[in-house]
């Protein structure tokens, strides 16, 4: 088994980490598998930026007074911080961060805008966020990349029936983090 660190998807969001805790800002990491990624992620993540909190929320398992916790910690942190989630933090929360990683494709547009609307809140420019930041590193040749195509496509499809580019559109940008090197706005 390949440990979660000698990853590419890890390192490449782990350099990314770097750069954003060099600009004292926060950012959410989204991930769908919690014993396969967000448990290893949480202690590798801990053991490389020791003196930044990484703080996790899950689902079944964990104590509705820490998720929170780990919320308000996140949210009053000055400065770099990590608040690692399942999908279980997809609906409902208000997350203060300029950034945001899909470590997996969200499978649905729904999903992908559900996880991106957690940090483009309403009040978000009153907390000092003026711009947010949605990445999703995708792999190429894989199946990863057909469930992105179609995110896309649905994403697409949804801003033609409405006729007008999502409400969010002046604070967010998504990147494309696939070997084709898309880089596209919302």
């Amino acid at each position: 088994m390949i440990a979660i660190e000698n990853s590419s998807k890890f390192q490449l969001i782990e350099n990314n980490l770097e750069t954003i805790f060099e600009a004292n800002e926060k950012v959410v990491l989204f991930t769908f598998w919690t014993h396969g990624t967000l448990f290893p992620y949480l202690e590798a993540l801990r053991k490389k930026f020791g003196e930044v909190p990484v703080l996790p929320i899950w689902g079944v398992g964990m104590k509705a007074e820490e998720t929170t916790r780990n919320i308000q910690t996140f949210n009053s942190t000055k400065g770099p911080a990590v608040l690692l989630t399942s999908d279980v933090g997809q609906e409902g929360l208000n997350l203060y961060a300029p950034y945001l990683w899909n470590i997996e494709v969200p499978r649905t547009y729904a999903e992908y805008k559900q996880r991106s609307n957690r940090i483009n809140r309403a009040d978000s420019k009153s907390k000092g966020i003026s711009h947010t930041w949605i990445y999703r590193p995708v792999a190429s040749n894989t199946v990863e990349e057909r469930v992105d195509a179609k995110v896309l496509r649905r994403r697409a499809e949804a801003e033609a029936i409405r006729g007008v580019v999502d409400e969010s559109v002046d604070m967010e940008d998504t990147i494309d983090m696939s070997p084709k090197g898309l880089l596209f706005g919302s």
